[in-house]
Order: C-alpha cells, then sequence, then structure tokens
C-alpha cells in the first residue's frame, strides 16, 4: 500500500487512546475529548493538512495490536519509547520525558516512603504498559505483587477500596489522581523505566509510533520538529503537564 491509501490526506488523522488516561486523553463532562494527547494530534493533522482528527478508544493493552492491523495510522500521547518497542515499531524522536510515579492511600504515607517499602504489598499497572514491564521486572528483587488493569479508573477505585496498596503510571497522570482525592497522595519518589532506549536515569521519552517501513512517521517527524522549535509544544505540555516537584529519589 502505498502512503496515500494507509494516510488519506481528504480524510481526518486516525489514532487510538486508551480513553480515561488524565491528563493525556479523557472525556469531559460532555463526553468530549479532552488532554493533551487531544491538543497534540489536533495541531499535528493541521499542520500535515489534514481535515482534523478521528479518535479510536482502545484499551492500551491491545493498542499496539490494532495499529499493526491498520485500525489507526499512528500511535502518539503517553506511548513510552523502550528498546522493545522500536524493534517492532518505527518511532520518531522523543516528543516529551516523562517519569514514573506511584499513587498510595494518604493513611499509608508513613509506611511507604521509598520503592523498598513495595514489598509485600500489591501494586497496580495498567495492562501491557511500560509500568506493568517495569513492575514485572522488578517484583521478586522488591517482592511486592503485581495487579493489572485495563483501565486506569479501575486501578485507582482498586486503591481507594483497598484490594491494592499502590497504582503505578506517570507522574502527571498520579498527580491528577490524586489532586481531588483527600484519601489518596502521591508516594515521594520516582520510578526508573524497565528498558528506555532513549532514557537518562528516571526521564523516558514519549514519540509517535509507526508500522515499520511506513515513510509517514518522516512527515510527521517533520512537524514535530517545528512545533518543538516555535514553543507549541511547550505550551501544550504547559497546559496540561506540570513538570515533577523534587521527592525523595530512591536509589534503585
Amino acid at each position: 500500500a502505498d502512503m496515500e491509501d494507509e494516510h488519506p490526506s481528504d480524510q481526518p488523522l486516525k489514532f487510538p487512546a486508551d480513553m480515561g488516561y488524565v491528563p493525556f486523553h479523557f472525556y469531559d463532562n460532555e463526553h468530549e475529548p479532552q488532554g493533551y494527547t487531544i491538543d497534540l494530534m489536533t495541531e499535528v493533522a493541521r499542520r500535515l493538512g489534514r481535515p482534523g482528527i478521528e479518535l479510536v478508544d482502545v484499551s492500551w493493552s491491545g493498542i499496539f495490536a490494532g495499529l499493526f492491523a491498520g485500525k489507526y495510522e499512528l500511535i502518539m500521547g503517553g506511548m513510552y519509547i523502550t528498546n522493545e518497542r522500536a524493534e517492532m515499531m518505527d518511532i520518531t524522536e522523543p516528543i516529551m520525558s516523562l517519569f514514573n510515579g506511584v499513587a498510595i492511600r494518604t493513611k499509608d504515607a508513613d509506611k511507604i516512603t521509598c520503592v523498598e517499602d513495595l514489598g509485600g504489598l500489591k501494586l497496580g499497572v495498567p495492562t501491557g504498559s511500560q509500568q506493568d514491564e517495569w513492575a514485572t521486572a522488578n517484583r521478586s528483587k522488591y517482592g511486592f505483587e503485581v495487579t493489572r488493569f485495563d483501565k486506569s479508573a479501575d486501578g485507582v477505585l482498586a486503591l481507594r477500596t483497598n484490594k491494592v496498596d499502590a497504582y503505578m503510571a506517570s507522574t502527571p497522570t498520579v498527580r491528577v489522581f490524586v489532586s481531588d482525592e483527600p484519601s489518596l497522595i502521591a508516594a515521594p519518589f520516582v520510578l526508573q523505566p524497565a528498558s528506555t532506549g532513549w532514557g537518562v536515569l528516571n526521564i523516558l521519552g514519549t514519540g509517535a509510533a509507526f508500522r515499520k517501513g511506513d515513510p509517514y512517521r518522516y512527515e510527521v517527524e517533520k512537524v514535530i520538529e517545528g512545533m518543538k522549535l516555535d514553543g507549541t509544544l511547550q505550551g501544550i505540555f504547559a497546559k496540561w503537564i506540570t513538570t515533577p516537584s523534587s521527592g525523595n529519589y530512591c536509589n534503585i
């Protein structure tokens, strides 16, 4: 298939999102899509000359299979770059950097102050996510049990109702989860990614992923570079995501 078949210039730019992953992509009270990913994709589509965006709501665990099956054109938003993913797909240069954080119950604040304190506890993660990868790789090292959730909202509910003891997500997402929920707080540490490839220390890059050999990646990469240079990307980031405050960085 040529590029026009897979990326028709007269059609909206089609992409997936696991809706409910605040502040990246979620529905507001009027059921309108909102968030960092939505603003980012809207601007990318505009600069590509595409007539708007078309969002496919899909659970994260099936998001890569959908790309390979041609159900959408690219994956962008909270898509962490890892070595494993770079082997399966063509990925752009990093768009932004994120940390991983952990939400815990406020009453456990004295008990969970460092990653070692997760030993013997249940840690919730989004199914098939980079956090899932980290937790699976480190569960025997720290002695926690991993519980997976297809939707982040279910993981947060499990935390509030004592079914898990902690829930892992990117730090902006953790911050939103705890901001309007007095019974939850962010644990005072961040977690190092499992296999970053492009990451430095605790920082992990997110990018846009395409099917292998898809030349449209370069078109999108040019647009992203332009958005970096003229400040648009930083503006969208600042609107939705605040930078992490410094906490107790565990040496892991």
